[in-house]
């Protein structure tokens, strides 16, 4: 595919259960762009792709992918996005870059929990940072109202979420009501790995890492007692013993 709608595509940059990734181009505005489209032009795929760009249009920050036009090209319905030629973060951060990317990231959770919606899906990958410490976050496509998550229905997009086990919060995992603070937990996993170069909870298995999470203290050695007092809290099973905002824990 070398063209939909008025966009010349650059190049696939990935697949999975959202739809596919592209790498494109806009002759009209003369910027880059990425653009996301449904798998297949059934019923589900449109409704789904217009359920998520709904949600992108309520987000409005500069700490966030920002969600530019939803198209059709036969029968196919697509999201057009921003293009941010940022890496996600990986390593270890010193602790002054990592409080830096910390609070623009946590600006931009308080943004979309601002508006209802919760990212439920943060991990390393989702923040992307370019060489001049400009950040975004990106993966609202499923971000979705508490009220959503909160209820049956949302059991059956649970399965986007396996590859983020690691990051996913305790109250996520037991089935409890989400609020922002099931993001906030996440960036703390964020956070921890980036200060620690370790995650706070291991196993053998993803069942068993689950119940951890839900269940078990995290290990958090190797640092002052501050600041693993910090993390005791942002790590709390019940979110009402963590920091009110993820800009709180940021600062």
């Amino acid at each position: 595919m070398s063209q939909i709608g008025r966009y010349e595509i650059v190049r696939q940059t990935g697949n999975h259960g959202l739809g596919s990734l592209y790498q494109a181009f806009d002759p009209v505005m003369q910027r880059p762009v990425t653009i996301r489209i449904a798998d297949g032009s059934s019923i589900q795929a449109r409704q789904a792709i217009l359920v998520d760009a709904k949600q992108l249009a309520h987000l409005d920050h500069p700490n966030i992918i920002k969600f530019l036009a939803c198209e059709e090209d036969d029968g196919r319905p697509y999201l057009v996005m921003e293009r941010f030629d940022g890496k996600a973060i990986g390593g270890r951060l010193a602790r002054e870059a990592l409080a830096r990317v910390l609070k623009k990231a946590a600006l931009a959770l308080d943004h979309a929990h601002s508006k209802g919606l919760i990212h439920r899906n943060l991990t390393p990958e989702s923040l992307l940072l370019d060489d001049d410490e400009n950040l975004k976050v990106m993966g609202f496509e499923i971000a979705r109202p508490a009220q959503y998550l909160n209820s049956d229905e949302a059991q059956e997009d649970l399965d986007l979420l396996l590859d983020s086990i690691h990051y996913v919060s305790p109250e996520l995992v037991k089935g409890d009501v989400l609020d922002g603070r099931s993001d906030q937990y996440s960036l703390g996993v964020i956070a921890w790995r980036a200060l620690t170069g370790a995650l706070p909870f291991h196993a053998e298995s993803p069942i068993t890492l689950l119940a951890n999470i839900a269940f078990e203290p995290p290990a958090l050695g190797g640092v002052s007692i501050a600041v693993r007092k910090i993390f005791e809290r942002v790590f709390a099973k019940s979110p009402g013993e963590r920091f009110a905002s993820s800009s709180e824990f940021a600062a």
